[in-house]
């Protein structure tokens, strides 16, 4: 890791950690497959102090934009020194990472612009509020606090409708592109889920890149984790033949699952989204 990012992600440390999106909690199956849980665990990206400062929304969003662009600069040197414009028009997005990278950039990059150049071009509505409690007094929420951005320019008027949540993913996002610089496999399949979430909480966005912006393309697969909570289980009956690996499942615990494998000196999380369920066997 370079320097300069190095810098800047000691500086982030110090005023907030990353969204705790990404939780994991242990379940230790016995024999008989009964079940005994831990709590959850917010997985942290990286190790830092803890909080000493709380940043303002205007700090967080320029402290990311400035890491994602460094982040660039460092794997595209050939893009240092273009305008915003530019350095996103010739990014690749061969790949996966890549195209993620690419629009993340560019959804940060207009937030930063709107703060940078008028301090009126971003704004909030909506509200979290419960709208209904169960018998046992589980609460359901419905939120639709958004992120409003109505940045005005010569060239083109440029904006975003974004629900808050969309805005979290996005921080995560950017965030593990830093720590995870070549995903595979299952941080591949985070990465790609988290995207994927980021894209559903936009409503809309007009920009000098285009009017739409699109889900990761399958270029790997087209699993999806289907939350972020996530069970990860040991102890299960996992076997392989030359081909294929077999896993007794606890019966739908949850469809938020993973199931930790060794083999030989490799450790696996196999998630449950991938899995092929044979409910005959």
């Amino acid at each position: 890791m370079s320097k300069n990012l190095s810098y800047m992600l000691n500086f982030l440390y110090q005023i907030k950690n990353h969204p705790d999106i990404l939780s994991y909690r242990k379940v230790v199956l016995s024999d008989d497959y009964g079940a005994s849980l831990g709590d959850f665990r917010p997985i942290h990206l990286g190790i830092g102090p803890d909080n000493r400062m709380s940043a303002n929304r205007v700090v967080m969003d320029l402290c990311l934009f400035m890491l994602i662009d460094a982040l660039i600069d460092r794997d595209n040197p050939d893009l240092v020194g273009e305008d915003f414009i530019t350095k996103y028009k010739k990014l690749e997005a061969e790949t996966t990472h890549s195209f993620i990278q690419k629009e993340c950039f560019r959804l940060i990059r207009l937030i930063r612009n709107a703060i940078v150049h008028d301090n009126e071009a971003v704004t909030f509505e909506g509200e979290c509020k419960k709208i209904k409690e169960d018998e046992i007094g589980i609460a359901t929420y419905q939120d639709t606090r958004k992120m409003l951005v109505n940045l005005k320019s010569k060239k083109k008027d440029e904006k975003l409708d974004m629900y808050l949540l969309g805005k979290e993913y996005l921080n995560f996002v950017i965030w593990f592109l830093v720590f995870e610089q070549n995903p595979q496999g299952y941080s591949l399949l985070i990465l790609k889920s988290a995207f994927n979430k980021l894209i559903s909480n936009i409503n809309s966005i007009s920009d000098r890149m285009g009017d739409s912006i699109k889900e990761c393309p399958s270029l790997s697969s087209s699993v999806l984790l289907k939350g972020f909570n996530r069970y990860v289980f040991f102890n299960a009956i996992i076997t392989e033949d030359n081909e294929n690996i077999f896993i007794k499942i606890k019966d739908y615990y949850s469809p938020c699952c993973d199931y930790y494998w060794e083999s030989g000196s490799d450790v696996y999380l196999l998630p449950l989204e991938s899995l092929v369920i044979d409910k005959e066997g």
